[in-house]
């Protein structure tokens, strides 16, 4: 079994909404390449041939019928990158889930993009290779896909063992100030505790996540 993280912000209503959810069902959204954030999602390198325009249609029909849910591994989740991209800086929250280490692949990082002649031999390509592979400015995101063919929509991947709040400020001598002065961290510890009653309602382990001196959440 893998145990990896799904970041979230707690930013608005609508994304508080959308953790409860998550919580409540144990499904996660999974969406097709093109709604991705990397804007070399599932991008390869061809060389000219006879058949390839056939070739890069044929990849792009099999590439469309499969959806993604992306998570993190455990060195991501230490990552204050990644809190502060994806977890609206440390306002929002890690779920932690337990997955079949058969279920979910890792993410291959390269140096150059996958490079497909078109040839005959390249038609029997798996596509969920291409979809795994992305350039190694991404690898600090250590990211595991799970790839299905099915349409967009919500899936059961794993078993949600535990969320993690993050806690901006939450460590500095004059945290009760700050605290009491940011409107938006005034907002975010609603938000945060509402959706703490729904985790406590489904009996799964929550606490917080502070940034400490060098810069990454606590083991």
């Amino acid at each position: 079994m893998l145990k990896l993280y799904n970041f979230r912000s707690l930013g608005n209503e609508l994304s508080l909404c959308r953790a409860k959810r998550i919580i409540e069902t144990g499904e996660f959204w999974c969406s097709r390449f093109w709604d991705m954030n990397d804007p070399m999602e599932g991008v390869y390198l061809t060389r000219s041939g006879q058949d390839q325009g056939l070739f890069t249609n044929q990849i792009n029909a099999k590439k469309k019928a499969r959806v993604i849910c992306s998570f993190s591994g455990p060195t991501a989740f230490k990552n204050p990158i990644m809190w502060d991209y994806y977890a609206n800086g440390f306002k929002g929250i890690a779920i932690e889930i337990e997955v079949e280490a058969g279920k979910i692949k890792d993410v291959k990082y390269e140096e150059t993009l996958q490079s497909l002649s078109g040839g005959e031999g390249d038609y029997a390509v798996d596509v969920n290779e291409i979809l795994r592979t992305k350039l190694d400015v991404w690898k600090h995101e250590e990211e595991f896909r799970y790839i299905t063919e099915r349409d967009i929509g919500n899936c059961r991947i794993g078993t949600i063992t535990a969320v993690y709040f993050g806690s901006p400020y939450s460590n500095v001598d004059n945290a009760k100030e700050i605290q009491e002065q940011a409107e938006p961290l005034k907002v975010y510890r609603r938000r945060a505790k509402e959706l703490a009653k729904v985790i406590e309602a489904r009996g799964i382990k929550h606490c917080e996540v502070q940034v400490n001196d060098n810069g990454s959440p606590p083991n």
